[in-house]
């Protein structure tokens, strides 16, 4: 059998590790993989294996995923289905659902447009957290989250970290 590479991080494993997988695996196998790779027990709720380039589509509370697992794709396997995203900017905030392997990056080029910043003005913005630490880009935000409170908060702003 074929075999394929995957870069799986997910609730409580934020650090990205590498699993060598069956091509066209089935989700649960997925799972098993990164719950070895992590040394996460068993839990009653299961988690669910997220694409990197998932999308969060409306159609009742169902989340349709959009993307298929490929070799060295990035998984995030978590136990909520979306996440609840507040985001504030100058004061305002505004609500948004992702998909948990949604990237910091998707998350502010998603949100920038609704408070009305230009795409001039929206280079080199970032998210941070409440405690401060900033997002990288790639970072999955499902990372961040941890079942069964499915929601963050976070502020966009421009990138205020001294860089030396």
């Amino acid at each position: 059998m074929k075999k394929i590479k995957l870069f799986v991080s997910g609730e409580n494993a934020p650090d990205i590790k590498e699993i060598e997988i069956i091509e066209n695996p089935q989700h649960e196998v997925v799972v098993e993989h990164f719950k070895l790779a992590f040394d996460i027990p068993d839990t009653a709720e299961p988690y669910i294996v997220h694409i990197e380039e998932d999308e969060i589509l409306a159609n009742g509370d169902e989340v349709i995923v959009s993307a298929e697992i490929v070799h060295q794709g990035r998984i995030t396997c978590h136990r909520c289905e979306a996440i609840k995203t507040e985001v504030t900017y100058n004061g305002e905030t505004k609500s948004f659902e992702f998909a948990p392997s949604a990237t910091a990056n998707k998350v502010v080029n998603t949100v920038y447009p609704k408070f009305g910043i230009t795409d001039g003005d929206a280079v080199g913005l970032v998210l941070t957290l409440p405690n401060g630490i900033v997002l990288e880009s790639a970072e999955h935000i499902g990372t961040k989250v941890e079942y069964p409170h499915c929601r963050i908060e976070l502020a966009l702003g421009p990138d205020m970290q001294i860089k030396g």
